[in-house]
């Protein structure tokens, strides 16, 4: 899902949103997670019920307690919490890679973490560079000037596609 960060509000002007000209001037950012939230809660809830399994090998009542029984669970208490514990740190909110649109500088930039955590720049393209953009309802998709896939990212709704197409309108050859 991608998620565009701007300020103020646009109005509609011929069926595309048009920006009053101090926001064309303000960077706006977009996420390429598409669907993380769905993601991290899977795996939390996987986690917890393996957790929870873990435990209930020892509490429940009736469980015997000869030797054998005793080794079966310690084995499965073991990889139950450790299958636990990756699964809570998968589903830590891992930072994902961002497209920021720079209308000052006329420039796409995608950002990606670097092992320190800070983020780094992977790809940097001038807008006079980058053949032509497809906007479909859902996504965009950012080709070189021979028509090969530059870039291809999620769009949450109708106004952040709206929202792009304002901020590249000129500047990029835009197909709809």
């Amino acid at each position: 899902m991608a998620t565009i960060a701007e300020t103020g509000t646009s109005s509609q002007i011929g069926g595309t949103a048009q920006l009053p000209s101090f926001q064309r001037r303000v960077p706006f950012h977009a996420g390429l997670h598409d669907g993380w939230d769905m993601q991290r809660v899977i795996l939390w809830t996987a986690a917890t019920v393996f957790l929870l399994v873990a435990l209930a090998l020892w509490v429940v009542p009736g469980s015997s307690l000869d030797s054998g029984a005793v080794l079966m669970k310690a084995g499965l208490t073991t990889g139950l919490l450790g299958s636990g514990m990756v699964l809570f740190r998968q589903g830590r909110g891992r930072w994902q890679p961002q497209v920021i649109f720079d209308p000052v500088r006329r420039e796409m930039r995608v950002l990606m973490p670097a092992r320190s955590g800070r983020p780094r720049t992977v790809l940097r393209r001038r807008y006079s560079t980058i053949g032509t953009v497809r906007l479909r309802s859902g996504s965009a998709e950012f080709l070189e000037a021979d028509g090969s896939l530059l870039l291809k990212m999620p769009l949450v709704d109708c106004k952040a596609r709206q929202t792009l197409h304002a901020h590249l309108m000129g500047a990029v050859p835009i197909q709809s």
